[in-house]
């Protein structure tokens, strides 16, 4: 693989990393305000981007 495509998958994480982080900084901002049902929701959210970003994490490891 070249680095080029590398490099864009590696930007790929850190956007997706980037995105989790905001997630939980909402959430940290504004719990005493949201019900457990919006925080519950949030916080599977939060674990279904962790998982998406593991699997594409190991796919790049794979094509490396």
């Amino acid at each position: 693989m070249d680095k080029e495509k590398i490099k864009n998958m590696l930007e790929e994480l850190k956007d997706e990393i980037d995105s989790i982080s905001s997630d939980l900084d909402e959430i940290i901002d504004n719990i005493d305000s949201m019900s457990e049902d919006e925080i519950k929701k949030k916080i599977d959210d939060i674990v279904d981007a962790i998982l998406d970003l593991k699997d594409d994490a190991k796919d790049l490891q794979k094509s490396i």
